[in-house]
């Protein structure tokens, strides 16, 4: 743990940081006098709008794809295993990680051990997706991953009231 400590001296722009939270104020000298360093906290920055809005999308987003994909009773199959579960067990995986996280194309319902343990599976994966998609839109999404793209707030909550738009209609 890290304590700051700053001089009380109105002038001084001295500041100290000591790993030792034991210590309960250091000396520090001006003009002959001496005055005892007081610790402090550093605030901590307020969350990043982007990260807290995409985390928000997200979460809309895979529930959107875990139940677009199931049936009647909400029963979805993992794309890379077949293995059968309830849309709330089942997690959405990405083909391709990274900045094209919200295109439906490329994610799809996994069961938690072809998507956690498996890292995606992704040899079955690749063959789930030329099947569905083809060939030349696989090389398309695979060159498309390779480009980056920064989500702005804007385009953030357009996602956020598309996909919860999206998820009225499947209730």
């Amino acid at each position: 743990m890290k304590i700051y400590w700053t001089c009380p001296y109105t002038k001084c722009t001295h500041k100290n940081e000591i790993t030792s939270h034991l210590v309960p104020s250091l000396p520090h000298a001006h003009n002959g006098k001496i005055y005892q360093l007081i610790s402090f906290k550093k605030e901590k920055k307020p969350a990043n709008n982007i990260k807290i809005l995409k985390a928000e999308v997200w979460d809309l987003f895979s529930e959107w794809v875990r139940r677009s994909a199931s049936d009647e009773d909400g029963y979805c199959g993992c794309v890379t295993c077949g293995k059968i579960l309830k849309w709330t067990e089942a997690q959405a995986g990405h083909y391709i990680h990274g900045t094209l996280f919200l295109i439906p194309e490329l994610v799809h319902p996994q069961c938690p051990h072809c998507n956690g343990f498996l890292h995606g599976n992704l040899i079955p994966y690749k063959e789930f997706m030329i099947k569905k998609y083809g060939q030349k839109n696989v090389d398309r999404f695979e060159y498309m991953a390779k480009l980056s793209h920064k989500y702005t707030v804007f385009e953030l909550e357009h996602f956020k009231k598309l996909y919860s738009e999206k998820l009225k209609e499947l209730q």
